[in-house]
């Protein structure tokens, strides 16, 4: 039942930024937690702490909050590199 919810959760999220005309992009997990604390399995709190320090936040941020800055931190260093990164698909 979660799956399913999940899954019509995001297929409304995706409508919804196609209708806007936003680009989407997929980022696996383990590509953030290797982009920004440099262990693909590292835990949710050492993301925390590493965004906490990379963005010079007063205090640790709400793991939701912490997981969205992670993300658009892998991806702001995903299109400052001169590479592309293959595994940083569009949706």
């Amino acid at each position: 039942r979660t799956a399913l919810v999940m899954g019509q959760a995001r297929g409304a999220a995706l409508a919804t930024l196609a209708r806007a005309e936003l680009d989407v992009f997929e980022i696996a997990p383990r590509k953030v937690k290797q982009a920004i604390v440099g262990y693909g399995a590292a835990q949710k709190e050492a993301v925390a702490k590493m965004v906490q320090t990379r963005l010079a936040l007063a205090k640790l941020p709400e793991p939701d909050a912490a997981d969205a800055l992670a993300i658009a931190l892998t991806y702001a260093q995903s299109i400052d590199s001169p590479l592309p990164d293959p595994s940083i698909k569009p949706v």
